[in-house]
């Protein structure tokens, strides 16, 4: 009994160094945004509240894969994906046997019923002011309040310059780099953090792809006010054995990473400038064009494939790391990964242990609510979304048990692999910088091989 209550006082001591840590760095990173209106605790607190009040919540609905090729990066991954479907008793059916007689349904799933444990503790954090009995979950709500929220006017004002790269010419890769660069020092990085270490500081716990397109582009932040270093990798998640690829932005939240990967541009002469002489449109209207732009891009056949095998890839490469450095912590099997454009993302998840594929209902999620530069208003709900993925490993996302027993094996991707093919990728699966595929093999929704190419 001694034993349990010593820990308990050992963690509640351990927790309130973290918080003090967390509060001198947002008070020596206030010093360069004083300029700007800095939320107080009481602000933070009302804030937060009133996003739970207002908030929007996403649904989410199940997929199948239809096809997919193993031994490719995630950019060639050829995957295609279909809707799940159940009859009025709940059973599944196949697509391709609904008719006008038929009534088919797709099942829905709230995030706020996934992430319920985050939800639950962010109303009792509010509500009364108590601190949860988890430690680590506790911790990343301090993360958000002063990472960002105390300094949300600065970050917002940081974040509206993703609309308008002034000092682009005509260089649409760098157009691409100064959103990502953007969005990762501002927003994600800000939103969580690692254990802290006498070294840490907000918004230094990520890094950006740098491949031979963005190298030596925006060694600093581009948004021009804070200053800031970008921390660039060169690193690929997967297995030469199924999927592999290189995340855009890596986010090193508490116990492990969160991936977000950018859409591959379809038509890479169109950015945004004040100086876009190939439109007699004001730029309001631009602004609406690039809205719906972003917004098809999230959605065409070529990135959905990316986003999947990523989300697929991410998974597993979860699942070992779990297994190897978090023995003792209950393990997270849905795994989500942010597929992102600069004014709207989707959220990919995958149940690994139960081969779910889960995507959110409708259009891609609107990371602002105005879209109107320079007036741009973060969307709150949205926020909070972002904070619950970026911190999977610490809140513990789980399906309900029912949508578990419904959905298990829905995606059709595990059952479609030979045992030794799943022992070898789990045995493979890694984070490096150069992937050597040896062999491409195309699976049909039967497991049948459409084809088999050797390297």
């Amino acid at each position: 009994m001694l034993s349990q209550l010593s820990k308990c006082v050992k963690a509640r001591s351990i927790l309130q160094l973290k918080i003090e840590r967390l509060t001198f760095f947002s008070i020596e990173s206030t010093k360069k945004y004083s300029k700007l209106r800095r939320w107080t605790e009481e602000d933070v607190i009302d804030g937060i509240s009133k996003s739970l009040a207002k908030y929007k919540d996403i649904q989410f609905e199940p997929f199948r894969i239809k096809t997919f090729t193993l031994g490719s990066s995630v950019t060639n991954a050829n995957v295609k994906i279909e809707q799940v479907l159940s009859d009025i008793t709940g059973e599944t059916i196949e697509p391709d046997t609904v008719n006008g007689s038929t009534e088919a349904f797709p099942k829905i799933i709230n995030l706020n019923s996934i992430y319920r444990n985050g939800f639950n503790a962010l109303e009792q954090h509010v509500t009364d002011g108590k601190m949860t009995d988890n430690v680590d979950v506790n911790f990343v709500i301090q993360a958000m309040k002063a990472g960002f929220l105390q300094d949300l006017d600065f970050h917002e004002r940081c974040l509206q310059k993703i609309f308008v790269n002034e000092d682009d010419e005509d260089d649409d890769v760098d157009e691409e780099l100064y959103e990502t660069a953007i969005l990762a020092n501002h927003l994600f990085s800000r939103l969580t953090m690692p254990r802290i270490s006498n070294s840490a500081r907000f918004g230094s716990h990520f890094s950006i792809l740098n491949d031979d397109r963005s190298r030596n582009i925006h060694r600093m932040c581009p948004c021009d006010m804070c200053k800031e270093k970008i921390p660039y990798h060169n690193s690929g998640i997967g297995s030469e054995m199924m999927f592999y690829g290189y995340p855009d932005i890596i986010v090193y939240s508490l116990g492990g990473k969160c991936n977000i990967v950018r859409p591959q541009q379809e038509d890479r002469n169109y950015p945004l400038t004040r100086d876009d002489h190939d439109f007699e449109a004001e730029f309001d209207e631009k602004q609406l064009i690039e809205l719906k732009r972003q917004k098809e891009l999230l959605r065409s056949s070529q990135n959905i494939s990316q986003f999947v095998a990523q989300c697929i890839t991410f998974s597993f490469y979860q699942k070992l790391y779990q297994l190897k450095y978090r023995k003792d912590i209950l393990p997270v099997s849905l795994i989500p990964t942010i597929a992102l454009s600069g004014m709207h993302f989707d959220i990919y998840m995958y149940d690994i242990d139960n081969d779910i594929l889960l995507r959110n209902k409708g259009d891609p999620i609107p990371l602002w609510r105005t879209c109107r530069y320079p007036e741009a208003k973060l969307d709150m709900s949205a926020i909070l979304q972002i904070w619950m993925v970026l911190n999977h490993l610490t809140l513990n996302p789980s399906l309900p048990q029912e949508d578990i027993q419904s959905l298990k094996g829905s995606c059709d991707f595990l059952h479609l692999l030979p045992q030794e093919r799943i022992d070898l990728i789990e045995s493979t699966i890694t984070m490096k910088k150069t992937f050597m595929p040896w062999e491409y093999e195309e699976f049909d929704t039967k497991g049948n091989y459409i084809t088999s190419t050797s390297n």
